[in-house]
């Protein structure tokens, strides 16, 4: 044998023990009723199933779940493929599914995919096809700010394989764009469940899709929350898990937040746990004190069938709002056409608004306002909001008082038709969200199999799963506002209420919750529609005391049919409201006059306002003559005044009037 033919096969026998080293899957986690295990426990065990690992749980080459390792032989990676090898993930194109770094002689799966490796060395070599299976992305660290609405399953994604090729060509088909060598299912965080339990809570044995690898099949997934701990000098790190955040943080978990399954108990009318409901955007995400921030390990476990897994996770901070707040007090028109985005439109003309700190004097300057004010931690800024009717042309159809947090969340919401008078009162419920910082223990007991090789046995392990206790709270209180009227005649709301709640919990020490109104963002919203009004005066000319029980009918015929009953110089009250939406309306007016009196005419006025220059100019016509069934146009912001005169010209006998004829008696 030559020297060529020992060097040949001398290359060809380090080329082909140049390999992956694959996850031989000796040990993982087990979970039991949604609670990992501590550490991880022995999969070399026959016969486990139900999403837990055996004898028989590796990975191969077709299916890649855990980063690896390369052998550190003489063989070098090298792309088999000139061009691109291209996978169709989701509704993108990817390719390089695999990262090898041969100086580290590890392996990284980016995503789902496929790829071909040439092993070379000298002059052996050997092809390799390298599939990896399935993967989780978390998402992106993120900052949410004390108070907000977050739903940790938002931006989870989930990849696997779901078909590969067949019958393509290295050196061909790899430099056709349009040819995709593999093809991969994205999808979000699971959404339909196979049982009403997990249809509610989503937190764990959340089944995922199945695609046509039959790995694929009843995969499901769990997630898990946790306090962070920040690593320190002084942190015992052995055997934990160390998380990483912004600017390369290092974190290790603290207590799990209660969101695993053991701590459900879920009905049809409460299906989630108010923590759970926190972690899925129901109701804002609060800390435990509400000044600091407050991070959280948010990690996600997707497990197959046969006990393999894939995890990601990432940071959430919440951090403490900013204790800053606006008092805003605004008018709207009720029946205007609203606007693109669904609000109303503003009105600059029938009210005047104030808002201010309470300790100066109450005033309406402007006709919308809004204030900025900063919250003194130690005693509580106390604010008002003032309004005074300014145009008579509208009428207030209703009110609204509305708290936000900073993050926008509506906290207390209240409506009361019609105007506010003096001495009114609004109440409101507000809710308060905080959490309690508390520490429990779960035990439970798994079976660990030893397989020696040469004989199997088992033992009881248990197992500690120390977690935060119940840890979101909601609290209602009703805040009562009086309506006050100053010297002015300005109507005023002031906030300055502040509640103590005291919270016991199973017996433990009570913790008292100062709750003030002016920690939140507050608006108090006024809705007007434009009117015009009408009122009919009575009046007998030669009137005598003998006609003062004499009662006369007036209609008002057209756009709004209504009648008014009078006596001699007794003028309709309420006024009666002709218009309700901005339109010019059209009105007759008629009486039925007895055969005893006669009609000596029908007089009217118009009085309104205009707005020049940001200020009502007054304006009010001289009165003008009508006839009897003649139409009168009445437009919006008119207060139009009619009187009817009428003569007596008989001292006969009055007859009963039919129907709406006017009743008279003999004098």
């Amino acid at each position: 044998m030559g020297d060529l033919d020992t060097q040949l096969i001398e290359d060809f026998s380090l080329a082909s023990v140049t390999t992956v080293l694959l996850d031989t899957w000796d040990t993982g986690y087990d979970w039991t009723e949604g609670v990992r295990t501590d550490e991880k426990v022995q999969y070399d065990r026959p016969n486990q199933g139900d999403h837990k690992g055996d004898e028989y749980t590796y990975d191969t080459v077709r299916e890649i779940i855990s980063d690896g390792e390369i052998t550190s032989g003489a063989g070098k990676f090298a792309k088999l493929s000139d061009g691109t090898i291209y996978i169709s993930v989701g509704d993108e194109i990817t390719s390089n599914p695999i990262t090898i770094d041969e100086t580290a002689d590890t392996l990284a799966v980016n995503s789902s995919g496929v790829d071909w490796y040439n092993i070379t060395q000298g002059i052996g070599a050997r092809p390799i096809r390298l599939v990896t299976f399935m993967n989780v992305y978390a998402g992106e660290d993120q900052t949410v700010e004390n108070g907000a609405l977050y739903d940790h399953r938002k931006d989870v994604e989930l990849t696997m394989m779901d078909e590969l090729q067949d019958n393509l060509i290295l050196g061909i088909d790899d430099f056709d764009s349009e040819v995709m060598w593999a093809t991969a299912e994205v999808m979000g965080f699971p959404s339909e469940k196979e049982d009403y339990l997990n249809n509610e809570t989503n937190f764990f044995e959340a089944y995922t899709n199945e695609t046509d690898f039959s790995a694929s099949q009843e995969a499901w997934l769990n997630t898990e929350v946790w306090l962070a701990e920040p690593v320190t000098d002084d942190t015992n790190t052995t055997g934990k898990t160390i998380y990483y955040g912004e600017n390369d943080t290092a974190y290790v978990e603290g207590l799990a937040v209660k969101l695993a399954g053991y701590t459900l108990e879920p009905d049809e009318d409460t299906p989630l746990t108010t923590t759970q409901s926190q972690w899925t955007g129901s109701i804002p995400l609060a800390t435990d004190d509400l000044k600091y921030d407050q991070t959280y390990i948010v990690a996600y476990y997707w497990l197959l069938a046969d006990g393999r897994y894939r995890t990601d996770y990432k940071i959430v901070t919440v951090e403490p709002e900013e204790k800053e707040y606006d008092v805003t007090i605004q008018v709207f028109n009720e029946n205007d056409d609203l606007l693109e985005d669904e609000t109303y439109t503003t009105n600059e003309e029938a009210m005047m608004l104030g808002a201010d700190l309470i300790d100066n004097t109450v005033s309406v300057t402007s006709h919308t306002v809004e204030i900025d004010f900063v919250e003194d931690v130690e005693e509580s800024t106390e604010t008002y909001v003032a309004w005074n009717h300014y145009d008579p042309a509208y009428r207030v159809t209703r009110t609204e008082l509305i708290m936000t947090n900073n993050a926008d969340f509506v906290v207390g919401y209240v409506e009361t038709l019609g105007d506010l008078a003096e001495g009114d009162q609004i109440t409101i419920p507000i809710t308060t969200y905080y959490t309690q910082t508390g520490e429990a223990t779960y035990e439970y007991v798994y079976t660990e199999v030893l397989n020696d090789g040469d004989s199997v046995s088992s033992q009881d392990q248990d197992i500690t799963y120390t977690y935060q206790d119940t840890m979101a709270y909601t609290t209602t209180d009703q805040y009562t506002y009086t309506v006050e009227k100053d010297a002015n005649g300005n109507l005023y709301l002031a906030f300055d209420k502040g509640v103590q709640v005291v919270i016991t919990e199973d017996g433990e020490e009570e913790t008292v919750l100062t709750i003030q109104d002016i920690s939140y963002n507050i608006t108090f919203n006024i809705y007007v529609e434009e009117i015009a009004t009408v009122d009919v005066t009575k009046v007998v000319s030669n009137y005598n005391a003998n006609m003062k029980d004499q009662s006369f009918i007036i209609n008002l015929d057209g756009d709004y049919d209504t009648q008014v009953d009078l006596n001699h110089n007794e003028t309709s009250k309420p006024v009666i409201t002709v218009m309700q939406d901005g339109e010019t309306r059209i009105l007759t007016v008629s009486e039925t006059v007895p055969m005893e009196f006669t009609l000596t005419g029908i007089t009217y006025t118009v009085e309104s306002y205009d707005l020049v220059d940001g200020v009502n100019v007054y304006n009010k016509s001289e009165p003008a003559a009508l006839d009897a069934g003649e139409e009168l146009i009445v437009n919006a912001g008119d207060m139009v005044h009619i009187t009817f005169t009428n003569t007596y010209a008989s001292q006969g006998y009055f007859k009963d009037r039919a129907e709406k004829a006017n009743v008279f008696t003999n004098q």
